[in-house]
């Protein structure tokens, strides 16, 4: 009885050693320590955007400067009235200094937050939405035929900046900036050079390579105190914080870590192989994201559930074949919703 007692506390801790090991071994991050490391030695050195992005960001806080955008939308359908150009037109001119710093950072070789990653999913990602808008504004300035080609490239280039932080929604964000910038640009002619400024396609390993860490991370603390400061929510209860602690918490970090193993084993060499990316992820995270949610129900709401987890990947094959199209000068395929 004893040793079965011994057995049963011991072997949960033994198999997630023997995962860790292994992971580590096949170059997997563990920790979100690494994350930052990873970023520095993933991308050029030399003058880093994130300084005038925050500096645009507190400009646009303290002079309360809101972007028109249904009538932005408006503009890039190319439905806007006479009156709903005007009112974009009015915004460009009276914020050129605004927007002069998002041109500035769009011409920096690199892009790079410094984020504290250990914060893990309580992490706070405020810029995508705000660099969204600016890519946004600066297509809709093409659009109505303010100096389209500079503006058009502005665009790429914040989409390819965006994308140097190496988490999924960084990379959405990415996508959905590209994509508006590429399809104006098919518009006008442009198609081959814009796509030429979005640079190379999206890497999945690279995408994904923040979700393990992650994954780790809130296995070891869902139910402690500091967890649900960080993510501020009101303390679980007894009941739940049992439910999540001790072998049920080691049993779940060595099903992330297998899950995960056997995802990266399962993706292709070439990280832009979509459609075998996307069968290595449905067929082997299910598993990693089923535990967390699991463990505790704000993570059911925080995580993916199995019948998404390949989603970004194909969003990232969608844009790829729309880039395709505008290369070649054929129809462009029909938007499709990001996850």
């Amino acid at each position: 009885m004893v040793l079965a007692v011994v057995f049963s506390a011991y072997f949960p801790v033994y198999r997630l050693n023997r995962e860790l090991a292994a992971a580590k071994r096949e170059g997997l991050l563990l920790d979100l320590s690494d994350v930052q490391p990873a970023i520095s030695k993933s991308w050029p050195q030399g003058e880093n955007a994130a300084t005038l992005v925050r500096k645009a960001i507190a400009s646009k806080k303290s002079h309360s400067i809101s972007l028109p955008g249904r009538e932005t939308d408006d503009v890039l359908k190319g439905s806007a009235t006479t009156q709903e150009k005007d009112q974009v037109r009015r915004y460009l001119a009276q914020n050129i200094a605004f927007l002069d710093l998002y041109r500035q950072a769009s011409r920096m070789p690199r892009l790079d937050y410094e984020r504290p990653w250990q914060q893990g999913f309580g992490l706070l990602l405020p810029e995508y939405a705000v660099v969204k808008n600016a890519g946004k504004t600066f297509v809709a300035a093409a659009a109505l035929g303010i100096d389209p080609k500079e503006n058009l490239l502005t665009a790429a280039r914040l989409s390819v900046l965006t994308r140097q932080d190496p988490n999924l929604i960084a990379q959405l964000v990415s996508i959905a900036m590209g994509s508006t910038a590429i399809r104006q640009a098919a518009k006008l002619g442009l198609g081959r050079e814009i796509d030429s400024a979005l640079g190379a396609p999206i890497d999945v390993r690279w995408a994904y390579s923040v979700e393990l860490p992650s994954c780790l991370d809130a296995a070891r603390r869902i139910g402690t105190e500091e967890w649900d400061k960080s993510l501020g929510i009101p303390r679980e209860g007894l009941w739940d914080r049992l439910r999540s602690g001790g072998p049920t918490r080691t049993n779940a970090a060595s099903t992330i870590v297998h899950d995960f193993r056997a995802f990266w084993k399962a993706m292709p060499k070439d990280g832009t192989d979509y459609i075998s990316a996307t069968q290595a992820a449905d067929q082997n995270l299910g598993g990693a994201y089923d535990e967390l949610a699991r463990m505790s129900p704000v993570m059911a709401n925080l995580v993916s559930n199995s019948s998404n987890l390949s989603e970004p990947i194909k969003a990232m094959q969608s844009f790829e074949e729309l880039r395709k199209a505008a290369r070649s000068g054929a129809p462009l395929p029909s938007p499709k919703p990001l996850p």
